[in-house]
């Protein structure tokens, strides 16, 4: 069996001849190898990026081609559309879409919710105690198939949202207004959303702890809380309602698009650690707070200030660009985390059966293997012992973390030419979550540091540095939360921290409003002054100048 195991592996010398230059994705970053999802990731992703474009018909971009980085990383370059009179052509569809799509967006994102959990509903019925291994391999190839349309849905709702964010933005920016001002933000947040309702659940949770008196059982750590609690009355009761959230939410995965990483439904430890983080916390609950009202007034306050003349295009504008709060909170936990939770419950099951049959030492051991590989072994699972193989496999991935990932690859580019190639695709997702708004300093601060404010407000208080998700258990109420970045499992410590400092965006939208502000949390990302965002080679060098 040959060592690359997959035809979506990056290759330097075709990819780079082919195309002008490919980027780092910094966001998506797996602790360790993860083979069987790089040629799926590679596969689907481009996809649902390609077929949103041409359905938005986004003017100066084709989407995003996607490439598996030493199973470390993925690496992307834009199709940019070069032809002048193709970018008029388009934009002229563009604008027809994005018109129509302030009235649709909502009926349609609720219509692609039932859609996307009727796919998911037959994986999630099946039963796995009487599949064969090949059984469990051709589910996994048809659960390719879902993730494909999913990536559609996915990247339809962010193209089209983040575009609705982005034109809104620079209509604000015309009227002489700053977006980083406090109005701008305020008038975007403050929409309930199943990850809000997932949230004010664990909350709920953490109240029923008090109530309960069960507050010693969740001072252990979060893996010894659900074993502790089955063995009293009050405890089976607390975890009765605990079993029903996960039945709703236990699809929700620790990491997007690594199967590696677990759901909840897998280890109950990780939601435990959410209702953990909320018992550190007093009163009433953080979730929404008065949001919406601030939302509204702060909307009151700005429309006088609005010309006559521009307040039609004003208000269509802001209700497009508020889809980009809500649809960006929610999409994951109907998106990527399903398609993931899902593969993992497959993929550890074909595992079990390549570890009974002698293939592989641990379950775990199947995430070394590629998909493709997998699907060949399961017509005869016996007859393989891949123990070498992981092993080799395990060695490399962690020299190649060591050694770290490229920011920018190309072989006809300099870094400022291939930083102006990927900038003129005017990708939204590229501008609003890969590169990010980029900050203009204001000499007269004398700042070593300037950013980007996410949410209004000003905070003080002890800094925590956050460069693993396991640090994140250890915020504590007042702190404010340094880090490269963030996900969405991180969300409960929002409610925390009295502000956040990123590098770049975290989750899928670089600003969330909503729900950081919601919480009290100001956020900015953060560059220093005259360098460019994309100069860090690797991530160990980043800790290390910080």
């Amino acid at each position: 069996m040959r060592y690359e195991s997959s035809p979506l592996e990056f290759d330097e010398e075709l990819d780079c001849a082919v195309h002008n230059a490919w980027f780092m994705d910094g966001l998506h970053v797996p602790d360790s190898a993860d083979y069987v999802s790089g040629s799926w990731v590679a596969d689907v992703v481009p996809h649902g990026f390609c077929w949103a474009a041409e359905k938005l018909s986004l003017p100066n971009c084709k989407g995003i081609i996607w490439r598996d980085y030493k199973h470390l990383r993925f690496i992307i370059t834009p199709i940019v559309v070069d032809s002048e009179n193709e970018v008029r052509e388009r934009e002229v569809r563009f604008e027809e879409n994005i018109l129509r799509l302030v009235k649709e967006f909502g009926p349609m994102w609720e219509q692609y919710k039932t859609e996307l959990l009727e796919l998911y509903r037959p994986f999630k019925e099946y039963d796995l105690n009487k599949a064969t291994a090949l059984d469990l391999a051709q589910k996994i190839e048809q659960l390719r198939g879902v993730g494909r349309r999913m990536c559609e849905i996915h990247f339809w709702g962010m193209y089209a949202s983040f575009s609705f964010f982005m034109l809104f933005r620079e209509f604000w920016k015309a009227l002489g207004f700053d977006p980083s001002e406090q109005e701008f933000s305020m008038m975007l947040r403050g929409f309930d959303n199943k990850s809000f309702q997932c949230e004010r659940e664990l909350w709920r949770l953490s109240r029923r702890v008090l109530d309960l008196d069960l507050v010693s059982v969740f001072k252990l750590p979060a893996h010894e809380v659900a074993p502790v609690l089955q063995t009293n009355g009050k405890g089976k009761q607390w975890f009765e309602e605990f079993d029903s959230f996960l039945d709703e939410y236990g699809w929700r995965c620790e990491k997007c698009w690594f199967p590696s990483s677990p759901s909840w439904r897998d280890d109950p430890k990780y939601a435990i650690r959410k209702v953990q983080d909320y018992l550190k916390l007093s009163g009433r609950n953080p979730i929404m707070q008065e949001a919406s009202q601030e939302r509204d007034a702060s909307i009151e306050k700005v429309l006088p200030k609005i010309p006559e003349d521009k307040r039609g295009a004003f208000n269509l504008l802001l209700k497009g660009a508020q889809f980009a709060d809500a649809f960006s909170e929610e999409h994951d936990l109907y998106c990527e985390m399903q398609t993931d939770a899902l593969r993992r419950l497959y993929l550890l099951e074909l595992g079990r059966r390549f570890v009974d049959a002698g293939s592989i030492d641990k379950v775990d051991d199947i995430f070394l293997v590629g998909a493709e590989e997998a699907h060949k072994m399961a017509y005869w699972p016996e007859k393989w012992r891949l123990q070498h193989l992981i092993k080799k496999r395990r060695a490399k991935a962690s020299q190649d973390l060591e050694d770290g990932v490229p920011v920018i690859v190309s072989k006809k580019m300099s870094t400022e030419e291939a930083f102006g190639y990927m900038m003129k695709s005017r990708d939204p997702i590229i501008i609003q979550v890969i590169v990010g708004e980029m900050p203009e300093p204001k000499p007269e601060l004398k700042a070593d540091l300037v950013g980007v404010a996410g949410a209004p407000g000003v905070a003080e208080g002890p800094a925590r540095v956050v460069l693993t998700d396991e640090q994140v258990n250890d915020v504590l109420p007042g702190e404010i939360m340094v880090c490269p970045t963030t996900t969405i499992s991180w969300t409960t410590a929002f409610s925390l921290v009295k502000g956040l400092v990123v590098d770049r965006g975290g989750g899928c939208f670089p600003m969330r409003p909503s729900f950081r502000a919601s919480l009290g949390c100001p956020v900015c990302s953060i560059h220093s002054p005259g360098r460019p965002r994309l100069k860090r080679v690797k991530e160990s060098e980043w800790t290390a100048r910080r």
